[in-house]
């Protein structure tokens, strides 16, 4: 069986993950196509960086493989998308780019796709609406987009354990706690939440803000945090890559911890926190045996999160399709 992932964008690089690693298990060949070009350098496979604003897709290098791969699957697997002619007005008032015309289409192939952040968090009651009508699968990489009114089938992250390596506790740096900042999200006030509290109860412990730049790079700083805290928001959301690539680096992680993921995951290492608990829980993680909480942490996003983990769900999911 051959699938493609299909992706306008990439931006975390987690489709390409995901490809990673169901070709890591081995019984489906994995392509992807991607229209974006990650300025941290994630790796992809065929990318067309020009479809958002280059009508003339067809000159890109890359293009008429990207079609080639198209005409052989049997599946076409769209990424943070779906396969057909839609519209759905973003907040301000732009529409959202679309496949049409970019690629020869084959309606009959695409069966399912993946939605992963905000676009969907958005717009999921339309986006909902359209593939019931067209009967697409859905996978959520997010489990706070677990919902009733939704078929959906949860598969997360995809990690791979094997390349991420700890680094040794003693080489780390001493009383750090990394945070991923970006300006747009709620996270901005749980790391002034977070400074607060660390200069009032913790003299010499500080934040280390994760530095946009290459991959390679971030997860080299990110490795020489202690811990590491992410969002305490959980309208649905819930733990992304970061956090993930932090705990299998064994640097045990601080996150909101949603109501749907305590159904689909057991003895679940993230360090869960609130606005309201952040002060105690602190207080208790830091007086504990770090060794422990770092190998817990690795642990169970190799459990969970691994190639072997992800790429044996997704297999079953398209073997099933």
């Amino acid at each position: 069986m051959k699938v493609v992932f299909l992706c306008q964008t990439d931006h975390a690089g987690s489709a390409y993950q995901a490809v990673k690693a169901i070709n890591f298990v081995g019984r489906i060949q994995v392509r992807q196509i991607t229209c974006f070009k990650h300025p941290w350098d994630y790796d992809a496979d065929i990318t067309l960086p020009s479809i958002w604003r280059d009508k003339s897709i067809e000159r890109c290098d890359g293009y008429k493989e990207a079609c080639q791969v198209l005409e052989e699957a049997d599946f076409i697997h769209c990424w943070n998308d779906v396969y057909r002619d839609y519209f759905v007005e973003s907040a301000q008032g732009k529409g959202r780019p679309e496949f049409k015309g970019k690629f020869p289409r084959y309606n009959e192939k695409h069966r399912s796709c993946t939605f992963t952040g905000t676009w969907y968090r958005r717009h999921y009651i339309k986006i909902n609406q359209i593939l019931k009508a067209d009967g697409i699968k859905l996978v959520v990489q997010t489990p706070a987009f677990i919902m009733p009114s939704m078929e959906s089938v949860f598969i997360p992250h995809a990690i791979n354990t094997d390349a991420i390596i700890p680094l040794a506790v003693q080489n780390r740096n001493p009383k750090t706690i990394g945070c991923y900042h970006h300006e747009k999200t709620t996270a901005n006030e749980d790391i002034t939440q977070l400074k607060e509290i660390l200069e009032e109860k913790y003299p010499g412990w500080c934040v280390m803000m994760e530095q946009t730049g290459t991959n390679n790079a971030r997860l080299i700083q990110l490795s020489k945090c202690m811990f590491f805290m992410q969002d305490m928001d959980t309208r649905m959301i819930s733990y992304g890559r970061s956090a993930l690539e932090a705990m299998a680096l064994g640097v045990p992680t601080f996150s909101a911890v949603c109501s749907e993921l305590r159904k689909v995951m057991d003895d679940i290492a993230i360090i869960a926190i609130t606005p309201t608990t952040l002060s105690d829980v602190l207080e208790k993680t830091l007086h504990q045996d770090y060794v422990s909480l770092a190998e817990r942490a690795r642990m169970w996003v190799i459990k969970y999160h691994g190639y072997q983990a992800i790429g044996e769900q997704y297999t079953r999911f398209f073997e099933a399709l």
